[in-house]
């Protein structure tokens, strides 16, 4: 049994349920279904070349079956992955440099790693030279690539979220659409990473378009925010959409006077949540940004580069 090849079928699998895509459609002209079936079982061994015409019938990148493969089976990657959670945990300078080096050893063939990387410069490079400032232009151009898809993977979710305030306004909008198209009817045959990005996509989306001053641009995220959450029913979802409707419309608000009685009353129903569910790490994070929000009066930030509700990590 050729295990190599049942991950990576297990992969493309993934992906072709999340598409709404037949296993007779995903093979068709490019090799015949017993065969594939034999693959899935293990009697055969995968094709390497057939990695290309069925990455294209669905839709996704090379580098996006690739990393998922990668990191299912290679124990140095899972090392990686491993010292990069204790070292964001801790905000170890001195482990983050090491471990900063061992991946620009090893990012070349590694999307993924790649995207570790910048994320140690975007949370460490304050802390030392010996870690770069992140590169805005490199963040953009490999946002581009996640563009040219029609559909987008749980990758390219965690990408967005962790990189929203460093795109540029042309494809926070693109991105936005694509989130928007997301059909319900397949959300529950996306893998739990996909199910778990996505609505953290459409709330710090929002969260940043508002901060921009883009309100109309900022309610079609918000408003597929309220909808994934009764769609999933998830009480954090909806506590985070509520909260979000309400720093709509303090921001909307002219009139100073209804403008301070609407951050009273955020106020309370915050203060109402921490009582209710003192854990909750979301809560925690609300009213952090609901301090920050007091301490503008309720006016929107100069700078946007706030951190998000949810930092994610690859």
């Amino acid at each position: 049994m050729d295990e190599k090849s049942i991950i990576l079928v297990e992969i493309i699998e993934d992906l072709r349920k999340s598409r709404g895509i037949s296993q007779k459609e995903l093979v068709n002209t490019i090799l015949s279904e017993s065969s594939y079936a034999r693959i899935k079982k293990g009697e055969r061994e995968f094709p390497l070349y057939m990695l290309i015409p069925l990455a294209k019938k669905l839709n996704a990148r090379i580098e996006d079956i690739l990393d998922l493969y990668y990191r299912s089976e290679n124990h140095e990657y899972k090392n990686l992955f491993k010292r990069y959670n204790i070292v964001t945990d801790t905000h170890d300078i001195a482990e983050a440099i090491i471990l900063y080096e061992d991946l620009i050893k090893n990012q070349k063939n590694s999307l993924m790693l790649s995207r570790m990387r910048l994320l140690l410069e975007k949370y460490f490079a304050k802390d030392t030279r010996q870690i770069p400032k992140i590169d805005i232009l490199e963040v953009q151009a490999l946002m581009n690539q996640i563009l040219v898809t029609n559909h987008l993977t749980s990758y390219d979710l965690q990408f967005f979220a962790d990189f929203m305030t460093l795109l540029s306004m042309d494809q926070l909008q693109i991105v936005s659409q694509k989130l928007i198209d997301v059909d319900f009817n397949v959300m529950d045959s996306f893998n739990h990473f996909y199910k778990k990005y996505y609505p953290i996509c459409l709330g710090n989306l929002s969260d940043c378009l508002m901060d921009l001053g883009y309100f109309e641009e900022a309610k079609q995220p918000l408003n597929k925010l309220i909808a994934t959450a009764d769609h999933v029913d998830s009480i954090e979802l909806k506590i985070w959409a509520q909260y979000l409707e309400n720093v709509l419309a303090i921001y909307t608000e002219n009139q100073n006077n209804e403008k301070q009685n609407k951050l009273n009353k955020l106020n309370q129903i915050v203060t109402n949540w921490r009582n209710l569910l003192p854990s909750s790490r979301l809560v925690e994070g609300l009213h952090g940004g609901f301090q920050r929000l007091s301490d503008r009066n309720g006016d929107r930030p100069n700078n946007i580069h706030i951190p998000p509700v949810y930092i994610l990590k690859p």
